[in-house]
């Protein structure tokens, strides 16, 4: 099932990246959604600078920040890879664009609708909560494509899914469906489509209602979610050096989005099941 009149009445207040990227700020809640259609709401470069002005222009007008795509096919497809010819460090770009969506002052809530696939999930997991209509589907296709993802985002998706599950995401390059995602913590919360809207919109108006610097204070405490070398590197001595002995001993970044080879199962394994580090006798 797809609704073209997604989100519901639709009309963004301000646009970005040529259209690419809507904006509205209404009562303290500022909804962002992307707008590509005839791309399903893959991100090429320019919708990702698109998304960081748009989260700025919203950070100092709202309380909350619900993340979405347009017309109920897909909350992002992916990354429109095509639009990284030109220059192959556009990339890098587009994954440090990502990180200002996961550091946000703001609560964020994603509420997804059809494909939620590659950089679509990596950018869903981005986010504080994730909600999603019984017609969504998730999976990371990197195998199938040749690219690789960097530290960031899949011990993101380790923290939220776990080792087994990561594996099998990204050694198969499967879609699960939304009840799928449900039981593995992919999201929070799954609704009928025709409900998912107003759901999203009574949790964004009982946060918004909320203290402001109450919120911001716990957000910057421990419940919001960080990617693991952050979370863990500066507190734990022993853990910090088998980190940096890890990132040493694989180029995690060397392939992200540029497709020039085939995802290395080994650097997968070492994110997801291996050890970062073994101490040594005396240690």
């Amino acid at each position: 099932m797809t609704d073209q009149n997604f989100p519901p009445d639709w009309t963004p207040d301000t646009t970005y990246a040529d259209g690419r990227i809507g904006l509205t700020v209404r009562d303290g809640i500022a909804v962002l959604a992307v707008q590509i259609p005839k791309k399903m709401n893959a991100l090429d470069v320019h919708a990702t600078r698109g998304m960081v002005e748009a989260l700025e222009a919203a950070q100092d007008r709202a309380r909350v920040l619900v993340f979405t795509g347009a017309g109920g096919k897909a909350f992002i497809s992916g990354a429109d890879i095509g639009g990284f010819d030109d220059d192959k460090r556009q990339g890098s770009s587009f994954l440090e664009r990502q990180k200002v969506l996961a550091d946000y002052p703001l609560p964020t809530i994603a509420v997804i609708r059809g494909y939620c696939i590659g950089g679509g999930l990596m950018t869903a997991l981005n986010c504080d909560f994730r909600l999603a209509g019984t017609d969504a589907s998730f999976g990371i296709p990197a195998a199938k494509l040749g690219i690789s993802y960097g530290f960031d985002g899949l011990s993101r998706l380790v923290q939220v899914a776990g080792p087994a599950r990561t594996r099998y995401l990204l050694y198969t390059g499967d879609r699960v469906d939304a009840q799928t995602a449900l039981a593995w913590g992919l999201v929070e919360h799954v609704y009928d489509p025709d409900a998912l809207w107003d759901q999203a919109m009574t949790m964004a108006r009982r946060i918004a209602a909320n203290a402001p610097l109450s919120i911001r204070a716990t957000m910057t405490g421990t419940c919001r979610p960080l990617p693991i070398f952050r979370c863990f590197a500066s507190k734990v001595p022993i853990f910090a050096r088998g980190v940096m002995r890890f990132v040493k001993s694989v180029n995690l970044n060397s392939r992200v989005h540029d497709g020039t080879g085939p995802v290395s199962r080994l650097e997968i394994q070492r994110l997801t099941s291996r050890p970062l580090f073994s101490r040594r006798k005396g240690a």
